[in-house]
């Protein structure tokens, strides 16, 4: 599969860092695109988006609890997006150091 250059990595991170929070239909866009791109995003990205996902997970669980208007990953619908797509991306790291450890 065709890598991305770091500049195209780069700007699907600045894209995800735009969408992460947002209560819009950027938030399915961007993870149906990113979920098809996965495979193509640099390791550092994959490694940074699934840390910035959980971060916020445990900050929308105290803003749940706390019944706050905003929350951490958005409304029902993008916490779920934001969710599903941390597990395509953990799903890809995986991956990843698999073919890193048998290469050894």
């Amino acid at each position: 599969m065709k890598k991305m250059t770091a500049v195209e990595s780069d700007i699907y991170f600045y894209a995800f860092r735009y969408c992460l929070g947002r209560m819009t239909y950027a938030v399915s866009d961007f993870c149906r695109q990113a979920t098809a791109k996965v495979a193509e995003l640099g390791t550092h990205q994959l490694e940074m988006m699934d840390k910035e996902i959980t971060d916020a997970e445990r900050q929308d669980t105290d803003d749940r609890i706390r019944e706050r208007c905003v929350k951490a990953l958005g409304c029902d619908c993008d916490k779920a997006d934001w969710l599903k797509f941390r597990e395509v991306v953990r799903a890809e790291l995986r991956k990843r150091n698999e073919q890193t450890v048998c290469a050894v």
